[in-house]
């Protein structure tokens, strides 16, 4: 049978059992979530450069972009969590759950810690405006940007592995809405 969009829409809204109502709510959701996040990037880039100015976005960009790459530099953790956790619940084993989210929230908030407190060591002693190539004239904005861009980075480093349970749980689409709730 081909794919293609009719029969996804066919598919869903049908009242066909072969599909679970929660597959449906998360494929619907998910498809408005992505439409309502895409729209509001479209919206926020020229509100953002307005508000900046064209050099300050730039920097913010690439922090921000940095930030995220390595927020997906979870050691794997959020994945194996994700299978783990599912597998468990299927075999009803709670005790097994609840270790498995404790001791993933344990190691990556250790490795949180050490990176903050590496981070703090080293903070005053790079060059910020060099290593970005910035203007000297933003200086103290830029160092006060990467100080609140590396503390916002360890705690969603950490909590980042509630979007992992969720999937976990077959709610795919509630990570999707804190994105664009952020947004």
């Amino acid at each position: 049978m081909e794919f293609n969009i009719k029969n996804l829409i066919v598919d869903l809204i049908s009242t066909d059992k072969k599909r679970s109502n929660k597959y449906k709510i998360n494929v619907i959701y998910s498809i408005i979530l992505q439409a309502i996040g895409v729209a509001l990037s479209l919206v926020i880039v020229p509100i953002t450069i307005d508000f900046l100015g064209v050099e300050e976005f730039g920097i913010w960009i690439t922090l921000s972009n940095l930030i995220t790459w390595l927020t997906f530099l979870d050691f794997g953790l959020g994945h194996g969590l994700r299978n783990l956790y599912a597998q468990s619940k299927a075999n009803l084993d709670l005790d097994k759950m609840k270790k498995l989210v404790s001791t993933s929230f344990f190691l990556l908030l250790s490795i949180s810690a050490f990176i903050f407190i590496v981070f703090l060591f080293l903070y005053r002693r790079i060059n910020w405006v060099k290593l970005l190539n910035a203007p000297e004239r933003l200086s103290s904005e830029i160092q006060f940007l990467i100080l609140i861009l590396v503390c916002t980075f360890c705690i969603r480093f950490v909590f980042g592995l509630v979007n992992s349970i969720l999937l976990a749980e077959q709610d795919a689409f509630i990570p999707l809405l804190s994105i664009v709730l952020g947004n």
